[in-house]
């Protein structure tokens, strides 16, 4: 994923991962944290796939409305797939690959 994305996987110091077992109390109860409420997330947090109309754009949509060829002078111009967005988070620790998985389904 982190190759198809064309991001360098030797800069990534690591990747969020959440808990896969909740900690426990003495008397075996689930350790259930007040602030995320046991998911691991606190707050919430977007991620975007933007396009913006340039002139370029425009006047491909208007004279041969050839998606790919659209597609590739969006990402020309900066444009970022809604994964690769979702791969940033997870590069800095905002978010897991399964919770990034799920969005972008």
């Amino acid at each position: 994923m982190v190759r198809k994305a064309n991001l360098p996987a030797d800069k990534i110091r690591y990747f969020y991962r959440p808990l896969e077992a909740p900690p426990t109390q003495e008397d075996g109860e689930d350790k259930v944290c007040p602030l995320c409420g046991g998911t691991g997330y606190r707050g919430r947090t977007g991620v975007f796939e933007l396009l913006v109309i340039t002139d370029r754009i425009r006047d491909m949509i208007r004279d041969n409305p050839n998606l790919n060829a659209i597609k590739q002078e969006a990402v020309k111009g900066g444009m970022k797939y809604l994964q690769e967005d979702g791969l940033r988070e997870v590069m800095e620790g905002e978010t897991s690959i399964q919770e990034l998985l799920r969005v972008c389904k």
